[in-house]
């Protein structure tokens, strides 16, 4: 099997074991599971994602608010679309945990490139001709698209 299928397989076993756990309360064993289950995703954890909905609801049950605040910040920091019932939530969160929403752009700021690596520096030739090297343009927007007649 293919490793995206071997992580997927384990993603669905932690997330079993998670939901098992939680049904007997075992909440610190349920919030292993959902972790372990989330980190074995390929993708970005996503707000409505089932897993991390399961996740928030242990941390809630088990009062658990820093680790809560750590997963929200990873999610909407990661999340493409906008999500203004994550934002209420994660703003009221903070405040619950004696802290304020002006940390939410700190906050998502310090998770917003979290697992990304920068890519290898390279130099192609344009359609002119000339040499363009990827780290002439740092700090800018880059689109490649590779496409063969083959």
């Amino acid at each position: 099997r293919g490793r995206a299928e071997d992580r997927g397989a384990s993603g669905s076993a932690f997330c079993a074991g998670g939901l098992a756990n939680q049904t007997l309360a075992a909440l610190a064993a349920a919030a292993a599971a959902f972790e372990a289950s989330i980190d074995h995703r390929d993708e970005a954890p996503d707000y409505g994602d089932p897993r991390v909905q399961a996740l928030l609801e242990v941390y809630d049950a088990s009062g658990r608010s820093e680790p809560t605040i750590d997963l929200m910040s990873r999610v909407l920091a990661r999340s493409v679309m906008p999500n203004e019932e994550a934002h209420a939530r994660f703003g009221d969160l903070l405040v619950a945990a004696g802290r304020t929403r002006d940390e939410i752009p700190a906050l998502l700021e310090s998770c917003r490139y979290t697992g990304v690596s920068e890519a290898p520096d390279f130099t192609l030739v344009d359609r002119a001709g000339n040499d363009v090297t990827l780290s002439d343009h740092r700090g800018r927007v880059v689109l490649l698209c590779f496409w063969s007649y083959g």
